[in-house]
C-alpha cells in the first residue's frame, strides 16, 4: 500500500517559525485518515523548532531532521532534504507558512494515486491573509496548468499545493529559488503531462504576509541570473515575448540577450580559430 508523506522545509522565518509551524501541526489534527508521516527538515540555526517538536505530542507519525544552510538558505535545497528523508511513495510538500484545509486530504490523496497513470496532482486552494491578531480566509482557487507556468505564470501555485510521486529524478532544482515551483512543474508536465486536478473542497491554505518567501527582495533581484540558468539548461535562445504571459518579462530579455552574447562570442571565437588554423596550414604549403 502507497504511504502519504507530508514534506515540510523549516527555518526561522524573521521569528515567526515556531508559531507558523505550530499552526501547521495543529491544521493536520483535523485530518481523518492518519496513515501519513510528517517530514520535518529544519534549517534553523538554533533549536526552537526542534524543541517544539519533542514538547508535543502528535497522533501521526513525525520524522524530525537537520539541514544544513546554505549561505541564502536555499528552500529547494531544504524541500529535498525532507523528500530524501521520506519513506513514503506519495510526496505532498507543505510549506512552513501553509496549512492543511480539509479533513479527506489523505483519503483524495490515496485515492487518486491508485491509478498508476497519475504522476502528479494539483489541489484546489485558498489564501489566508495574516491581519491583526485573527487570520481571515478568502480567494478560493481553482488552479490550473498555464502554458506559460515555466516563464512564471504559475496558476498551480506554490508546491504546498501539488503532490507527486516519489522518485529519483522528482526533486526542486537547488540552482533556482523564486522560480522553484515554475521549473519543477515543467519537468513535472515533460515527464508526466498535465498534473490531475483536485477541485472538489480547497485542500489546502496558502499563508500570504510580508515575510512569505516571494516577497524576499534579495532573491527577487537574482530572476534574471535564474533565468538564465533555467534557460540554459532546458535549451532556450529565443522567445516570442508578445505571446507570453509573464510578470518577469524584462529579466527573461536580459537573461536571452547574455545568452545571444555569449553565443556570438564563441562563434567569433570558432571563426578566429577556423581563420588561424587555415593560414597556419597555408604557410605549412
Amino acid at each position: 500500500m502507497s504511504k502519504v508523506s507530508i514534506c515540510v522545509p523549516t527555518y526561522e522565518y524573521n521569528g515567526k517559525g515556531v508559531m507558523l509551524l505550530q499552526n501547521l501541526l495543529d491544521s493536520l489534527s483535523i485530518v481523518n485518515n492518519r496513515n501519513f508521516e510528517l517530514v520535518i527538515s529544519d534549517q534553523s540555526v538554533d533549536n526552537q523548532i526542534a524543541n517544539l517538536i519533542s514538547w508535543n505530542q502528535y497522533e501521526y507519525d513525525i520524522k524530525y531532521c537537520r539541514c544544513d544552510k546554505l549561505p541564502s538558505g536555499n528552500m529547494s535545497y531544504n524541500t529535498n532534504n525532507s523528500i530524501k528523508e521520506a519513506t513514503g511513495d506519495i510526496i505532498k510538500p507543505l510549506f512552513q507558512d501553509d496549512i492543511v484545509n480539509s479533513p479527506s486530504i489523505i483519503d483524495a490523496l490515496y485515492n487518486v494515486f491508485e491509478d498508476e497513470s497519475v504522476g502528479w496532482v494539483g489541489m484546489k486552494y485558498i489564501h489566508v491573509f495574516e491581519e491583526g491578531v485573527e487570520p481571515r480566509w478568502r480567494h478560493c482557487h481553482d488552479p490550473f496548468y498555464h502554458k506559460d507556468t515555466f516563464f512564471g505564470h504559475n496558476k498551480v501555485s506554490s508546491p504546498s499545493a501539488v503532490a507527486f510521486r516519489k522518485d529519483d529524478s522528482n526533486f526542486f532544482d537547488t540552482n533556482v529559488t523564486m522560480m522553484m515551483d515554475c521549473e519543477f512543474y515543467h519537468r513535472m508536465q515533460q515527464k508526466y503531462g498535465v498534473p490531475l486536478f483536485l477541485l472538489n473542497e480547497p485542500f489546502v491554505a496558502i499563508g500570504q504576509h510580508p515575510e512569505q518567501y516571494q516577497n524576499n527582495a534579495d532573491l527577487k533581484s537574482k530572476m534574471t541570473e535564474e533565468f538564465l540558468y533555467m534557460f540554459k539548461k532546458h535549451g532556450i535562445v529565443n522567445l516570442l515575448m508578445d505571446e507570453i504571459e509573464s510578470p518577469w518579462k524584462p529579466e527573461m530579455q536580459e537573461a536571452l540577450q547574455i545568452i545571444n552574447s555569449e553565443q556570438k562570442k564563441a562563434n567569433d571565437w570558432e571563426n578566429r580559430e577556423e581563420e588561424r588554423l587555415k593560414n597556419l596550414l597555408e604557410e605549412n604549403l
